[in-house]
C-alpha cells in the first residue's frame, strides 16, 4: 500500500501586512495578493519550523519520538541541513534522520521525494516541515519581489498508515539560459525600511509569468503519461501559488491540449499569503483539504527558482495523491 499524507497544517508567523501598507500601486490586480504575513525580527526559519512542527504533532496527537525522521524544506536559509537537525532536536525527532531540502519553489515535491524512501525504510512516519521567511531575502525597494512574497510554515506527515496515498513525487532542475531567478547580494532595503547589504531574490517576473503556467501543465501531462493514467482522472490542481493570474493561463493551455477543464478545480489561495515558495502548496492544502471529496486525485505541479537558487537554472516538480478520509 502506498505511503500517505496526514492532514496538512499551516502556521502564520509575525503579522499580516496589507497592500495599503505598501507603496506599490494596484498589487491585487497584478498578482491576486491582498495581504501577506511578515515574520517578527526574531522569527528565524528555525523558529517558524519548530512552531509549525509542534502544531502538526499536537494536531495528530503524537510525539516526535514516534517519528522515524524529518525533512525540512526552505529556501530562506542556506544552512538548511543544520537547521533541520536543530529543529528535529527541539521536536524530539532523531536528528540523525533529519535532512534539509533547498529546492526553492519546488521544495514541496523535493521534500516528499526525499521522505518517501526514509518512510519506507523505517516504516515510521516522517515529518515534512516547510518554513519560509522570505521577507529577509527580499529587497523591499524592488516592487517586482516585494509585492509577491510572504512568510509561512506548513507541515504534514508521510506515514505508512497515512490517509491520502502518494502516487507520485519528483523534482528536478532545468536550464534557465536567461537567468530569470537567482539570489544576489546587493544594496537593499529590509522589511523594516532600513538600508542594508544582503542576499536578495532577483527575478524577471514578466518572463516567468509567461513560462511557468505552460511548464506546470507540461509537467502534469508528462507525469500522467509516465504513470500510465489519463490527465482527466485529475479532479483538483493545487499548483505553486505564485500569481493568481496563472490560473487563466493554465486553463487556456489545458483546454487547447484536450483537458476536461470544466470538471477540474484549480485552487487559488494566494490572496492572504502571497508567494511563500515551498510552503505554498501545503499551506493551500491546509486551507482546502476539508472541501476535497474522498478519492479525489490531486495534482500539485511546481515551477520556479532553481535548486539552491543556482544561477542559470529553474526547478520544476510534481506531487500526486488521492484524498483520504480523516
Amino acid at each position: 500500500m502506498p505511503l500517505g499524507f496526514s492532514p496538512f497544517v499551516d502556521h502564520i508567523p509575525g503579522r499580516p501586512v496589507h497592500n495599503k501598507e505598501l507603496p506599490y500601486g494596484d498589487i491585487e490586480r497584478r498578482t491576486g495578493v491582498h495581504s501577506r504575513a511578515i515574520a517578527n525580527p526574531d522569527e528565524t526559519v528555525e523558529e517558524v519550523a519548530v512552531a509549525t512542527g509542534w502544531q502538526l504533532l499536537r494536531s495528530l496527537g503524537i510525539k516526535g519520538k514516534d517519528c522515524g525522521g524529518m525533512i525540512l524544506s526552505s529556501c530562506s536559509t542556506i544552512d538548511v541541513d543544520d537547521t533541520a537537525r536543530q529543529v528535529a532536536t527541539r521536536l524530539g525527532i532523531p536528528k540523525s534522520t533529519a535532512f534539509g531540502v533547498y529546492f526553492c519553489c519546488s521544495g514541496f515535491p523535493a521534500a516528499v521525494e526525499r521522505a518517501l524512501p526514509l518512510a519506507a525504510s523505517t516504516q515510521r512516519p516522517i515529518v515534512i516541515v516547510l518554513a519560509e521567511v522570505l521577507s529577509k531575502i527580499v529587497n523591499w525597494a524592488d516592487q517586482s519581489t516585494a509585492i509577491l512574497f510572504g512568510d509561512r510554515g506548513a507541515a504534514t506527515l508521510l506515514d505508512p498508515n497515512g490517509i491520502s496515498p502518494v502516487l507520485d513525487a519528483y523534482a528536478e532542475g532545468f536550464d534557465d539560459e536567461k537567468e530569470l531567478a537567482q539570489l544576489r547580494t546587493m544594496d537593499a532595503v529590509d522589511e523594516q525600511g532600513r538600508s542594508c547589504r544582503r542576499s536578495c531574490i532577483q527575478m524577471n517576473g514578466h518572463e516567468l509569468f509567461r513560462i511557468a503556467p505552460a511548464e506546470m501543465v507540461k509537467v502534469m501531462e508528462e507525469r500522467c503519461e509516465m504513470l500510465g493514467m489519463s490527465r482527466n482522472d485529475i479532479r483538483m490542481i493545487v499548483h505553486h501559488q505564485a500569481n493568481a493570474r496563472f490560473i487563466q493561463m493554465m486553463e487556456k493551455r489545458m483546454r487547447s491540449n484536450g483537458w476536461d477543464v470544466d470538471n477540474i478545480r484549480i485552487v487559488n489561495e494566494i490572496a492572504n499569503m502571497g508567494n511563500v515558495a515551498s510552503c505554498s502548496i501545503p499551506a493551500a492544502l491546509a486551507h482546502v483539504q476539508d472541501q476535497i471529496p474522498v478519492g479525489t486525485l490531486v495534482s500539485c505541479p511546481t515551477v520556479g527558482a532553481g535548486p539552491g537558487f543556482k544561477k542559470g537554472m529553474l526547478s520544476r516538480g510534481h506531487v500526486l495523491f488521492a484524498m483520504g478520509s480523516s
